[in-house]
């Protein structure tokens, strides 16, 4: 559990998301990334000639997006819920 801790944590997908945005508009790092890891077939196929570099950059607009919203929600919660419940508690409508 201590790891997904650690990679839910909003700082650090706030990092990672900025890491994916410089990754995916800088030119000479994209180069880099999509030499060592390789083209995407299903990019190439299904977008056309270039398509792993579209791919990046689209990924390079939406990661910090997501990052932002996911940063500014609250994040991920790993806290057991209080699941009892007394009289009081319940809902009781006026109507």
């Amino acid at each position: 559990m201590l790891l997904w801790e650690i990679l839910l944590n909003r700082w650090t997908v706030l990092v990672i998301g900025v890491l994916f945005m410089m990754i995916g508009l800088k030119p000479d790092w994209l180069m880099y990334v999509v030499r060592t890891v390789g083209k995407m077939g299903w990019a190439e196929s299904s977008v056309g000639r270039g398509g792993t570099f579209t791919i990046w950059k689209i990924i390079g607009i939406l990661a910090p997006i997501a990052a932002i919203i996911y940063f500014f929600s609250g994040g991920v919660q790993f806290s057991q819920p209080d699941t009892t419940q007394t009289q009081s508690q319940n809902y009781t409508s006026n109507y």
